[in-house]
């Protein structure tokens, strides 16, 4: 069926695959017959997790009576089961057994069941947003306008803000919630993620999800749905198929820029019993944390010894991926400024050099330095380079420098890797600086807003998903840096649920930026809606990657034009990077044609 959605030929003067509507709601199995009858106490019904639901807005639940998901081994994949009660509720869970493959044991090797332990059911949690987020065109802020003029950054790098609707925004996954309320008309979220080990065997698994809760007058209700679960035969890979430089370095930020706010924030970052510094006492935990997103703990900005235990068992595991030795800068002018720039930077870089390649992991290391450096200072950048590739050679040598060329006929191209936020990403001229030996990577962070994909908390998931998935299948950026993913403003950990303490603000007045993460209860890991659409999209691209090489090596393969156009990325799910899909389905539906012709026999 999967197949039938997309046709192999193109439209008139498109060269990207048409898509069949009609079939969308099959193949994903988001809309299905009702599940019962008008007298029931709540309606349970399923959504995406691209999709952000809010609890308190009126959100209309269609009834569903079955679940499926659809994943490679070594993938992460699932949905939302929406639960919305015409009476209040207490003590609202989701359970699920064990799932039987279809055929038992016969159909090859691997177990015959998928354990329930590999499937979490988990409750979404809801952070207040008192803030509104920095994200379009409209309004613009005063704060962020006065940082904007004093630091000489481009036009484009100007954020203004929207008024995005204040109040409860879906962002924490709670793991340890065992059992929620839920108010009469109010709707509440599980995560359902199903994690598929390298070793599963592949068919299709079945078995049935419970959900259980009790009225006020204190009277059990119990629901069970079918849930089938199709493991595909391929494997996506151990670490990210997209090179990364993503800081973890938790920390609290100040709302504004003033001496009072600075101070408030310092505080809160200093409380002993607060996120941060229950975060740092648990690394171990957070560095597999992280790496199950398939983010490698590092940090752009690290003037100190790195967290080597975490990098040698990544290294152990074959799940290391990029790591930064250490922030380098430039030297100003003046008779002492690189004697003084050589004796503070290259001891540092020095002693982590060395200790990588004591390690035998410096082939993933590299060296990130003059963070968003305009072109005055060109010529300080290209000395400082010069030296650092004499003291380190072999380690690249990454910059967000304001080089619109990206090293093509400029003082900077002696740099190896660039990394212009997404609006300045230009493929032709990527192509360009590639062929002259450099690599051209992409970042976001406060910007870009509307209508360019971010990751804020009132952003819609999809847009993490897309961006890491549909947008770089298709514009092939080397790589993606992100600054940060932990800066947390709430005084205390997340403990109850769903609806926390937990503050949504992050950097400045906006929400979301920099915090893809949460803290739970004795630092304990919590992710996010958005940093589980990152790796989702990940895993998109990690599809097209395994695609592409089934192309590569059976040139004559009869469907080869068919899979080009999957890898060109059809026109109904993206027309460019201002101008995609908000549907789910659509998104669901190419990666599901991708999964079947990964899959088609050659011939």
């Amino acid at each position: 069926m999967i197949g039938s959605i997309f046709r192999g030929k193109p439209d008139a003067g498109d060269p990207h695959i048409r898509f069949d509507k009609a079939v969308l709601a099959a193949v994903i199995g988001l809309s299905v017959a009702l599940a019962a009858g008008a007298g029931d106490l709540l309606v349970v019904g399923c959504e995406s997790t691209m999709v952000g639901v809010r609890p308190k807005e009126g959100v209309e639940v269609r009834p569903v009576e079955s679940f499926a998901v659809r994943l490679a081994r070594n993938e992460k994949e699932g949905f939302q089961m929406l639960v919305k009660p015409s009476v209040d509720l207490k003590d609202v869970k989701v359970g699920v057994g064990d799932l039987v493959r279809d055929g038992g044991g016969s159909a090859g090797p691997g177990e015959a069941t998928f354990p329930a332990a590999d499937i979490d059911c988990d409750v979404v949690g809801y952070a207040m947003a008192h803030f509104p987020t920095n994200s379009s065109q409209d309004d613009c802020s005063d704060c962020c306008t006065a940082i904007n003029e004093k630091s000489d950054r481009p036009p484009y790098y100007r954020r203004r803000n929207v008024r995005a609707t204040e109040g409860w925004w879906p962002d924490p996954i709670l793991d340890f919630c065992d059992g929620v309320e839920i108010a009469k008309g109010d709707v509440q979220s599980f995560w359902i993620r199903v994690r598929c080990p390298e070793t599963r065997a592949a068919g299709t698994y079945r078995g049935v999800l419970t959900l259980s809760a009790m009225t006020a007058n204190g009277d059990a209700l119990r629901r069970t749905f079918p849930l089938a679960v199709r493991v595909y035969g391929f494997t996506l890979p151990r670490q990210s198929p997209l090179p990364l430089a993503i800081t973890w370095s938790p920390m609290s930020h100040a709302e504004c820029e003033t001496p009072e706010s600075w101070a408030a924030a310092n505080a809160t970052a200093e409380d002993p019993d607060g996120p941060v510094l229950l975060a740092k006492a648990n690394v171990r935990e957070w560095g597999d944390f992280l790496a199950d997103y398939w983010i490698t703990m590092d940090s752009l900005y690290t003037r100190t010894n790195l967290h080597w235990e975490v990098l040698e068992k990544l290294r152990d595991e074959g799940r290391l991926g990029r790591f930064n030795l250490g922030y380098w800068g430039y030297f100003k002018d003046g008779a002492n400024a690189e004697a003084e720039w050589r004796a503070e930077t290259l001891p540092r870089l020095r002693r982590n050099y060395e200790k990588a390649k004591a390690l035998g992991i410096l082939d993933k290391a590299y060296l990130y330095g003059c963070d968003e450096v305009n072109t005055n200072f060109f010529d300080n950048i290209r000395r400082c380079v010069g030296v650092l590739k004499s003291e380190f050679p072999g380690v690249p040598i990454s910059t967000t420098s304001f080089d619109d060329e990206f090293g093509v006929g400029t003082k900077l191209d002696v740099i190896d890797w660039f990394t212009p936020l997404t609006p300045k990403y230009d493929i032709a001229k990527a192509m360009r600086s590639r062929a002259e030996g450099h690599q051209v990577w992409w970042y976001i962070c406060c910007g870009p807003g509307n209508p360019w994909a971010n990751m804020f908390t009132q952003c819609k998931p999809l847009d993490a998903r897309m961006l890491m998935g549909a947008q770089t299948v298709r514009m092939r950026p080397d790589g993606f840096l992100f600054y940060e993913i932990s800066i947390w403003n709430a005084r205390r950990p997340i403990e109850k649920g769903p609806y926390t303490d937990w503050v949504a603000r992050s950097f400045l007045t906006f929400n979301g930026d920099g915090c893809w993460t949460a803290v739970g209860k004795g630092g304990h890991p919590l992710p996010t809606l958005r940093l589980e659409n990152f790796r989702d999209g990940l895993e998109d691209y990690a599809y097209a990657l395994a695609l592409e090489r089934k192309v590569t090596a059976n040139p004559g393969w009869s469907r080869v034009d068919e899979a080009k156009r999957l890898l060109a990325v059809p026109s109904l799910v993206m027309e460019s990077m201002v101008n995609f899909t908000d549907d789910p389905n659509a998104v669901m539906a190419w990666r599901d044609a991708m999964a079947e012709l990964i899959e088609a026999p050659v011939r």
